[in-house]
């Protein structure tokens, strides 16, 4: 949880002189959105996943990889490093 928010919230409400029970149902209204924010997330993060672990080697050619009708070339060694690497600069470039 992110509490620099809920610390916000807070501080709104006693400068408006908010009723304590309008500040719970703003608490509870971010709360429930930002679950629901982290599940769409993993939700998406798992159909990636399986998209990704899906292909398959082309039995006419190990250097490429099959999924329906599209077929990728196959990285080896240092190429699938770097991927790996420029992918998790990506993912902390996203937060």
């Amino acid at each position: 949880m992110k509490l620099r928010i809920y610390f916000l919230i807070f501080i709104a409400a006693l400068f408006l002189h908010l009723p304590t029970w309008k500040m719970l149902i703003a608490v509870g209204g971010y709360y429930a959105f930002e679950q629901i924010d982290l599940w769409r997330d993993r939700k998406l993060l798992d159909r990636l996943w399986e998209e990704e672990v899906s292909w398959e080697p082309d039995p006419d050619d190990p250097t490429h990889e099959l999924l329906g009708g599209l077929t990728r070339v196959r990285l080896h060694g240092d190429q699938q490093i770097v991927v790996n690497r420029i992918g998790d600069l990506l993912r902390l470039y996203r937060r």
